[in-house]
């Protein structure tokens, strides 16, 4: 929605920032990993943080609270988006794979298609859940 941004460093924090007024609303410290990225849910009350563990999280914006750790790549996160709905995230990995959560349940999905894949770099989802744009590098 426009209202935070979120700023994150190779020393293990990320910050949440008001847009409006500047204000740093949360420091997310004690990470104990490198983020380069993040995701807003539509509404604004969720983002997404792929990172260099293997994991994805997903933290509560109003709070600074780390609500989920999505696990289940074998090499890092190099991406992490919500679908337009809110119902659901992708994440891609170095491991070649791209797997859809259902948020409800914190249960993730297969994506198929990337067999040849040797990296997948970033993918999001179009109007529909279920529907994904991809970048990835071949074998």
């Amino acid at each position: 929605d426009g209202k935070y941004v979120v700023t994150a460093s190779m020393g293990h924090t990320a910050r949440i920032w008001e847009v409006f007024t500047g204000k740093e609303l949360y420091a997310l410290n004690g990470l104990t990993t490198t983020f380069d990225s993040e995701s807003f849910s539509s509404d604004g009350k969720y983002m997404v943080m792929p990172s260099w563990d293997s994991a994805a999280r997903i933290w509560e914006v109003s709070s600074g609270i780390e609500l989920y750790t999505l696990k289940r790549h074998t090499s890092w996160v190099n991406s992490a988006s919500f679908s337009k709905d809110g119902n659901y995230v992708v994440t891609v990995s170095n491991d070649s794979t791209a797997r859809i959560w259902d948020v409800s349940i914190m249960v993730p999905y297969l994506a198929n298609g990337f067999s040849q894949a040797f990296c997948i770099f970033s993918s999001t989802f179009f109007s529909s859940s279920f529907n994904l744009a991809s970048v990835s590098r071949s074998i």
